[in-house]
């Protein structure tokens, strides 16, 4: 039968095993005089922040484009528009893939608020349109970007997908319609509708 000591003995050897294979602390790389180290702004933004800034940015050019009459709403300024918005959707989606965290916001508002505010848009443009077979293809440029930026926060939140899905798709509301009636199949996919 052992004894305390030789049990106490041998966990001393175990131990000791143990923390002399645990590799040394490497030295702290010492920064040039006068160097400066450019530090990534998106690595140090979360999610929510990221949304918010999407949402704000998104403001000017989307009612710019809801606010198109039949006499301007061209595929030429709607090109204009269309390509400002898909900008600002792409920059957001490659912070988050760079972000920091989550955050504490509500992601799933930000994201149907983001959705909202181009879809609504879009839909405006779209009804007071008179070229609307080349303006329905300039709008469903924002489809892809829009599917992108979705993907990549639902990836995000994970978990519970499904339930997820069903509460974003639950705060869109009535802007589902309008996207099965622009053609937006990559956002619904990804929304599980289709």
């Amino acid at each position: 039968m052992f004894s305390f000591m030789k049990i106490a003995t041998f966990a001393a050897l175990a131990f000791g095993t143990l923390a002399s294979a645990i590799p040394a602390p490497a030295p702290v790389p010492v920064a040039e005089a006068g160097a400066i180290e450019a530090r990534d702004t998106a690595a140090t933004q979360t999610v929510t922040q990221i949304l918010t800034q999407l949402n704000n940015d998104l403001q000017a050019p989307t009612t710019q484009l809801g606010g198109l009459t039949a006499a301007n709403a061209t595929p030429d300024n709607v090109n204009v528009i269309v390509l400002k918005i898909k900008v600002l959707i792409e920059a957001a989606t490659a912070a988050c893939g760079k972000a920091s965290g989550v955050g504490s916001g509500n992601i799933l508002l930000l994201i149907s608020i983001s959705i909202n505010l181009v879809v609504t848009a879009c839909n405006k443009c779209y009804s007071v349109c008179t070229d609307k077979v080349d303006v329905l293809v300039i709008l469903q440029i924002l489809d892809g970007v829009l599917a992108a930026l979705l993907t990549i926060v639902l990836k995000l939140v994970g978990g519970l997908l499904t339930v997820v899905i069903g509460l974003l798709v639950g705060l869109l509301g009535g802007v589902v319609q309008i996207l099965v009636g622009l053609k937006f199949t990559l956002l619904l996919k990804v929304l599980l509708i289709l």
